[in-house]
């Protein structure tokens, strides 16, 4: 009889540590299965930085592209400024001599170049 109780409670003592064994393994299956997919979730997520970041950098260029456009758009302006008042010094000048020479105020040269309408 005692035989008989020593070989239940071994029996009982081997089921426990075989479920211990079991649940050992599959926590261990589920800890590598999680970390798969976390692996996988940060490959996931370095490919869309990766991405993200070639987006940022043909922004950035394209950006640069258009300072430069920019740039030389307000030079071109600089430049059309100081054309533009050049041609309107020398307008004044040319002003001041046809008075200077025909004694008759500069409108009266202006208006020769004036556009008619045409009457329909």
């Amino acid at each position: 009889r005692r035989e008989k109780l020593k070989n239940q409670l071994k029996d009982i003592e081997l089921a426990k540590k075989e479920t211990l064994h079991k649940r050992t393994i599959e926590a261990r299956q589920a800890a590598l299965d999680s970390y798969g997919q976390g692996k996988e979730l940060i490959k996931e997520a370095e490919t869309r930085l990766k991405r993200k970041e070639a987006e940022w950098k043909d922004a950035e260029m394209e950006v640069s592209r258009r300072n430069i456009k920019l740039d030389a758009y307000k030079e071109d302006m600089r430049r059309a400024t100081i054309d533009v008042d050049d041609l309107e010094q020398q307008k004044k000048e040319c002003m001041k001599e046809f008075k200077a020479s025909t004694g008759k105020p500069y409108a009266m040269l202006l208006e020769q170049y004036k556009i008619k309408p045409t009457e329909e």
